[in-house]
């Protein structure tokens, strides 16, 4: 019997803007098997949750009166976050961002994170097998860390390739990062 693959965990987080005022606005997170748990957040239960950006919106697609339509309360996202992911590491591929959102997240719900986040790309990095330079080898110097970044940035771009939806929804960028691991971890 084949075992299932396991896979890291992933997470990814969509926003009001890039401002220091920002908050989370859409959140979604993968499980070892693969699978996609996601959910729009209602900033409307959050006072002082009022900034928002047309351009963020225009990139990202989600309205304001989506949001408090179909957006759940941050209260219940946070503890359905710690009921699933209770000790797990979630990797993310903008881990200042999304780590700031995630704590702005849970201050705002009055919770504690029962897991915590890694740099997806960090770890993408460490699967790789590229071999030195001549000048590396010579110098007894290890890859660049510029030559990995671009071996990342093309191994991204062809995963994108295999997923469907556009880039900046959270599940679909949750789904990206998964593609990126399958192609760096064969």
């Amino acid at each position: 019997m084949k075992k299932e693959k396991n896979y890291p965990l992933f997470i990814d987080f969509e926003a009001s803007s890039l401002s220091v005022k920002s908050y989370p606005i859409e959140v979604a997170w993968s499980l070892e098997d693969g699978t996609i748990e996601g959910y729009l957040i209602n900033p409307d239960a959050i006072e002082g949750w009022t900034d928002w950006d047309v351009f963020a919106e225009s990139i990202h697609g989600i309205s304001k009166e989506q949001l408090s339509i179909e957006g759940k309360d941050p209260k219940w996202v946070v503890q359905r976050m710690n009921e699933v992911l209770d000790g797990k590491v979630l990797l993310t591929n903008a881990y200042e961002y999304d780590l700031d959102w995630c704590e702005t997240l849970f201050k705002a719900a009055g919770e504690y994170m029962l897991f915590n986040l890694g740099d997806a790309w960090y770890v993408f990095g460490r699967e790789l097998f590229i071999e030195p330079s001549l000048e590396n080898v010579m110098l007894d110097q290890p890859v660049s860390s510029q030559v990995i970044y671009d071996e990342l940035a093309k191994i991204s771009k062809s995963a994108w390739k295999n997923v469907e939806g556009g880039q900046h929804r959270a599940g679909v960028d949750v789904q990206q990062l998964i593609e990126m691991w399958r192609i760096v971890s064969k």
